[in-house]
């Protein structure tokens, strides 16, 4: 883990401890985070190839599409559906 100093801080030593155990508590959360990611990844895999093996990927593919080509062009999102 890497060392973390406190900023320079105006409003005093207590804001800056506190700004301090909010960026441990950050980091911890993160790091929990990372490892639940590890730890899931497999399954993570699994159940996204699963709609794959059934065939079910244009089924999920066409709204992901249509959403992408909406955002990329808002003003022709009725006709950027149809062409997604």
């Amino acid at each position: 883990m890497t060392s973390r100093t406190a900023e320079p801080d105006r409003d005093g030593p207590a804001e800056a401890a506190a700004s301090l155990a909010d960026q441990d508590r950050l980091i911890q959360y993160l790091e929990r985070f990372i490892q639940d990611l590890i730890t899931l990844g497999g399954r993570i895999a699994l159940l996204i190839g699963e709609p794959e093996g059934q065939g079910r990927v244009g089924l999920l593919l066409r709204p992901a599409a249509a959403r992408e080509a909406a955002d990329a062009a808002p003003d022709e999102a009725d006709t950027a559906e149809t062409q997604a």
